[in-house]
Parts: structure tokens; C-alpha cells; sequence
């Protein structure tokens, strides 16, 4: 064999080990009409929301929860804003959250959504958080960076909200840094969030509410699950999303919850499920979801006309039989006080 030969036979070689390699940790590409170079922004539509949560960590190691909502909705011609924000102490059992609206006189033209001085902005490659409860001496400074591609719900990026379709991607594991002010101390904190941006011609009281559930475990998966609440009475899941440790997106059919306990609220009488088994066949996954403050309750009448829990929770279980843990959040709307009127 000649050199010539020989030296052409090792770089076909080569390209072949390569090109098996590609295709072992390549991913497929969603089937979505969802561009983010333009649909991070907002949208002349009925309903939208940038929703994001997260688990902080001072210097000192004290762990902290949080989430911030902006809401943006229309009432014919007029556009209008409001703020949810929370932070959650696990060590001292306390979830301390506010709320805010407003009505500019026109919605914002890019990704950067302000609610009196709560903002969420961002520039394609880094997310930006703030917000404030000045009576409390609480504030919040973020920057995140997404460590896996955006993952586009059902793969088309479209989720059942009842009546209609909502657009939905998630950004499921993001690095964080910035500042944290708790009584009136401000702490550097890193960590890692979660990012979730909805938008479409959707009612939200087009439904009795719903449960959500965005799952990150420390092996480095995340599982967002989405179940809804139809005013019929029937509960049905409409997404279920598991992102694996390589960033590779899969649209799942089917997750088996069951909530252990219950909580009646003191504030609103609302009676929530608390505490779940959580079984996902397909990922071989089974943990037990844990409330870590039972009162994250969000009575958010005042702006939404409707309360809801939101709670930071710790996972424990087993993923494809080796022992796993996690941290995660959970939405529950529909149990407490839900509509005009209530």
C-alpha cells in the first residue's frame, strides 16, 4: 500500500469516527415556527407572559428561592403590565412576595418588559432580572446565561391552554449570578433558573387553572409537566418535556403524578395539593416531590383577579435506577379564589 494510499484510507477514517460521533450527541431540530431572534419580544396577542424561577446561593451558602412574572394582556386597544415577584427562605420557613401593574400607553417593541421598575430584558445571548419590595428591605439583581439550547414544548412549541393554543419554550437550566438584598444585606449569589415565555389568542380563565411542574435534577436533566384543568371538571396532561443531559429535547407521552398531602390556605381558603410521586416511564424516572415551605401561596387578586401556589420544591428519587435529587418549582392555579367575582 502506498503512502498516498494509506495516508487517504486513515482520513476516511477519520470522517467516518467523526461523523458516528456527530451523530450520537446531535440533536434533533424542533419542528417550530418559533423564531427567538424575533418572539422573545411581545406580541399583539390576547395573552402573554416571561416567567421565570430559580435557586440562589450566597457566599455564605444560605440557599434562596425566587420568581419574578411579567404579564402582558389587552383589553381592546389598551395594553396592560403586571408584576408578580417572590422570594422563598427555606431555612426560615418564610415566601414573601408583591405585586404590580400598569398601563403605558403603548406594549414595548423588544425584549425588554418593564413593570414600574421590574424588568426582564435580555440581548440573545445573556437574560437580566430585577426587581425590588422596598417595605421589606428585598431586592433582586440577575444576569443568566442558558447552558443548553431552548427547549420548544410538544416540539412545536404550541401547548393546549383550553380553548386555544399558547406559544411556549422554556430555557431549563441557566447559569446565574448577581445580587441578592434581604433585609436591607445585599449578598452575591450565583445559582441556576429556569425561564419560561408563553404568548397567544388565550384566555386564561378559558380553563379551571392548572399544575406545572419544572423539575431540575442535579444529574444534570429537566422535566417541565404541564396538567389542565378543563371547565368540565376533567384534569388532562397537555405537555410533558424532558430535557437530557446533552441538551437534546424530547416531547414525552405520558407522566404519572399523585399528590401525597394537601394545604388550606389560612389567607384565601384555597385547598392545594402538597407533596407528590412523580413517574415518568419513558425517562425511567420516579422521585417524591417536596413542598420546601408549605405557605408559597400567591394572592395576586388584586391584578389577576385570581390566587395561586408557587412553590419551591426539593426532589429525592431514582432516574434509570441510580439514586438522584434535584430542586424544582410548581405552579398551582385553579384551587384557590380564580376568576372576576371571586
Amino acid at each position: 500500500m502506498s503512502k498516498t494510499h494509506r495516508a487517504f484510507c486513515l482520513l476516511s477514517l477519520l470522517t467516518l469516527m467523526l461523523a458516528c460521533a456527530d451523530s450520537e450527541t446531535s440533536c434533533p431540530e424542533a419542528n417550530t415556527s418559533i423564531d427567538l431572534s424575533r418572539d422573545q419580544g411581545p406580541h399583539d396577542m390576547l395573552t402573554e407572559w416571561w416567567y421565570t424561577t430559580g435557586h440562589l446561593e450566597t457566599e455564605a451558602g444560605r440557599a434562596y428561592g425566587y420568581e419574578l412574572t411579567i404579564f402582558q394582556s389587552w383589553a381592546g386597544e389598551q395594553v396592560g403590565y403586571v408584576g408578580h415577584f417572590a422570594i422563598i427562605d427555606p431555612e426560615a420557613g418564610e415566601h414573601i412576595y408583591a405585586q404590580t401593574m400598569s398601563a403605558p400607553p403603548e406594549r414595548f417593541d423588544d425584549y425588554d418588559i418593564e413593570v414600574g421598575h421590574w424588568r426582564i430584558w435580555g440581548d440573545g445571548e445573556v437574560d437580566h432580572f430585577s426587581a425590588d419590595i422596598p417595605t421589606e428591605g428585598i431586592a433582586l439583581s440577575l444576569s443568566a446565561e442558558n447552558r443548553k439550547p431552548t427547549a420548544f414544548h410538544n416540539d412545536i412549541g404550541l401547548i393546549d391552554m383550553g380553548r386555544d393554543d399558547s406559544f411556549y419554550y422554556s430555557k431549563t437550566r441557566m447559569d446565574i449570578e448577581g445580587e441578592l438584598t434581604i433585609d436591607g444585606q445585599t449578598h452575591a449569589v450565583t445559582g441556576q433558573g429556569w425561564l419560561d415565555h408563553q404568548w397567544g389568542d388565550y384566555a386564561v380563565f378559558d380553563c379551571d387553572g392548572w399544575d406545572w411542574f419544572a423539575l431540575q435534577l442535579d444529574n444534570d436533566h429537566e422535566f417541565m409537566i404541564f396538567l389542565l384543568h378543563d371547565l368540565d371538571g376533567t384534569t388532562r396532561i397537555t405537555g410533558v418535556t424532558w430535557v437530557d443531559e446533552k441538551g437534546c429535547v424530547h416531547a414525552l407521552d405520558d407522566a404519572q403524578i399523585v399528590a401525597l398531602d394537601e394545604w388550606t390556605s389560612p389567607h384565601t381558603g384555597g385547598i392545594y395539593p402538597q407533596n407528590w410521586r412523580v413517574d415518568i416511564p419513558e425517562a425511567e424516572l420516579s422521585i417524591e416531590v417536596t413542598a420546601a415551605v408549605e405557605d408559597q401561596e400567591m394572592d395576586c387578586r388584586y391584578t389577576t383577579l385570581n390566587a395561586y401556589w408557587e412553590g419551591l420544591v426539593l426532589l429525592e428519587g431514582e432516574m434509570a435506577g441510580q439514586p438522584v435529587s434535584g430542586r424544582g418549582f410548581v405552579e398551582l392555579a385553579g384551587y384557590g379564589p380564580w376568576g372576576a367575582g371571586n
